[in-house]
Formats: C-alpha cells, sequence, structure tokens
C-alpha cells in the first residue's frame, strides 16, 4: 500500500560541525558531491551522503492513515492562542494530550514495521518519493509540542508537580522520535551544516535542556522506555541521525582529498567514539543497524577508507572492532542483558 500522494506544504528549510565550521562546510559541499538547493528548488540527486533506497518503502502501515490525525488537528489550539492570550481558549497540554499521544504511537508503530529499515531511512525515503504523510504528521506533532514547551516556560513554578514530569517524560519520548524526522527532512533538502546551532527548532532545544536539569531523577510514573520491548528503544540522543550524515559528508571529503584531510579524519575519530559510548550505554536503537540504514552505508564507505589506510595505518578503535564482528546481533544481544 503505498503512500498517500498528498502533499504537505512546508515551510521551513530545516537539515557535526561547529558553528563556526559552518561556512568552510557549506564551500566543501561541492567535494562531497552534496545536494544542492538553488533559487529555491528543490534537488534532483543526491551523491555523497545518499541513504540507498529501501526495499518496501513504499508500503505505509494502515496506521498512519486512521483518525487519529484529524482528532490531532481539532484538538490542538493555534499557536496564536498560546501567547498572552486569556480566557477559555487559552491553550492547555491537556487540549489534545490523548490524540497526541496516539499519533505519536502510530508514527513509532510505523517506524518499528520494517525488517530492514530505520524509521529515519523510512522517513526520508518517503520524502524522495514525493510522499508527504509522515511528514505532515511531523509537523502536526511539533506543532503541538511548540505550544507545550511555550506553556511550560510560562507556568515555570510547576516544575515540581508531577503534569511537569509527566509532560517531560512525553516530551523526551516525542523528541526521540521525531526529532529524527525533522533531521531527516533537513537532509532530504540538502541543508545539513546549520542545524544545530541555527535551523534546530525551539521544542527540541528547550526540551533536551530541561532533560539536563532534572537528571538523574526517577520517572514520574511507568516509563514510556521501560515498558516496550528493549530492542524498540528510541535512540537516546535525538541528533543521532545528524552526526551519522555528518561523517557521510566527512568521508566524502576524506576520499576526494578536501583542503583539510586531517581535520576530517579527527572529526570521524571523534565520530567513532560518540557512537561507541552510544552503544556501551545501549542508547542507540536496533534499528540503526539495520541493512539498509544510513549508518551502515556510512560504514561501508568507511571501510573503504580504513582499506586504503587513509585514517592511518594500523587504525584500531573500539568500534571498527565491534563493527566488524556482527554488529546487528551482538548490540541485540547487549540490548537482551542490559537491566534498564
Amino acid at each position: 500500500m503505498e503512500l498517500p500522494e498528498e502533499e504537505y506544504p512546508r515551510d521551513q528549510e530545516v537539515p557535526f560541525v561547529h558553528e563556526e565550521n559552518a561556512n568552510e562546510c557549506e564551500k566543501k559541499e561541492s567535494i562531497s558531491g552534496d545536494c544542492h538547493r538553488s533559487n529555491g528548488q528543490e534537488p534532483d540527486s543526491c551523491e555523497a551522503g545518499d541513504a540507498p533506497k529501501v526495499a518496501g518503502a513504499d508500503s505505509e502501515s494502515t496506521e498512519l492513515r486512521k483518525e487519529g490525525t484529524h482528532a490531532l488537528i481539532d484538538n490542538i489550539a493555534k499557536r496564536e492562542q498560546v501567547v498572552n492570550r486569556q480566557g477559555d481558549e487559552a491553550f492547555h497540554p491537556d487540549k489534545g494530550w490523548d490524540a497526541m499521544k496516539q499519533e505519536l504511537d502510530r508514527v513509532e508503530q510505523f517506524g518499528q514495521s520494517s525488517e530492514d529499515s530505520s524509521l529515519y531511512d523510512r522517513a526520508k525515503n518517503a520524502l524522495d518519493r514525493g510522499k508527504y504523510a509522515l511528514d505532515m504528521k511531523k509537523e502536526i506533532l511539533i506543532e503541538y509540542w511548540e505550544q507545550v514547551v511555550t506553556y511550560m516556560e510560562n507556568n515555570s513554578k510547576k516544575r515540581s508537580s508531577q503534569d511537569w514530569h509527566k509532560w517531560l517524560d512525553e516530551g523526551t519520548r516525542f523528541q526521540r522520535i521525531v526529532e529524527q524526522l525533522e533531521i531527516a527532512s533537513c537532509c532530504y533538502k540538502g541543508r545539513r551544516y546549520d542545524y544545530l546551532h541555527r535551523r534546530r527548532r525551539k521544542c527540541f532545544r528547550q526540551l533536551e535542556q530541561w532533560q539536563k536539569e532534572e537528571n538523574p531523577r526517577p520517572p514520574a510514573g511507568p516509563s514510556n522506555f521501560k515498558r516496550r520491548k528493549i530492542e524498540s528503544r528510541p535512540t537516546g540522543d535525538s541528533c543521532f541521525w545528524f552526526h551519522v550524515e555528518n561523517a557521510l559528508r566527512l568521508c566524502g571529503l576524506l576520499i576526494h582529498e578536501g583542503p583539510s584531510v586531517d581535520s576530517e579524519r579527527e572529526e570521524l575519530r571523534k565520530f567513532e567514539k560518540y557512537v561507541m559510548d552510544l552503544i556501551n550505554k545501549t542508547a542507540v536503537s536496533a534499528d540503526v543497524f539495520l541493512e539498509n540504514s544510513t549508518f551502515m552505508l556510512w560504514w561501508m564507505k568507511y571501510e573503504k577508507i580504513l582499506a586504503k589506510q587513509m585514517m592511518g595505518h594500523p587504525h584500531r578503535s573500539p568500534l571498527v572492532s565491534f563493527m566488524r564482528n556482527e554488529p546487528r546481533e551482538n548490540y541485540v544481544n547487549r540490548l537482551k542483558a542490559c537491566k534498564h
């Protein structure tokens, strides 16, 4: 069953570099073969950094077309009702809360319904085929959570309440599931480099800040993450796929011997450590290691770089050892063995 043809308007160009290196990255785009936008037009194709075409990505779970989207649209107050509005129309997180949770469940279940592709890659593949149903759901969920975050900012005295912890726990789940869709959208448009510092939406930045301030603390109630099968938990760092896409770009620069190859090597070493740290914490979702994931595409390119001794000889690291020894099977076993 194919994704609906309807197009959802996406009015924001949203695509592991530091902000001070953003200009340098833009100059290097042509070396790595990344997508370009000119005069507001969508890119025709992508060379380096492209995700592989996902088998079966045309098939959409029927859950994505149920009435939940319409229920959420009907229950979410418009943005202008959030700021400095009084009376019965004022926004409250309870408006649309149940519909939001159901819609988030549907998106998550859609991501788990493929045996060879991650939710991130299914989202990017759908956009590549001109299918915007999933992107529409992303925008609706972000619209709702932008308003919840504003409400939480304006009611900071509730930070010790059960409501606050309920909002933050569910906001964490929202961020880990939905931000990867936002990154997929920005990478589809070829606008990766300034995402973290310039294009990342307020709800993601603020929820992440509150999560850091609140930890460590016991969950307010039954954890969304502890109730589900551990193999299906979303990745702990909601910007993981952004870093993967950047590592792909770095590989392209290194292969084409860009002007700063030493810096590319150093960034790739940092990426290896970043990924291995997440693996050791069992904080990566198992779908990262599926055959057709963008991460595995990075690994295939990185192995060619290692074979050519472009990272120096010998290049040994915990991540390289892990990836050369049935990574998915070993990681799923780690997940099953962990106690949290």
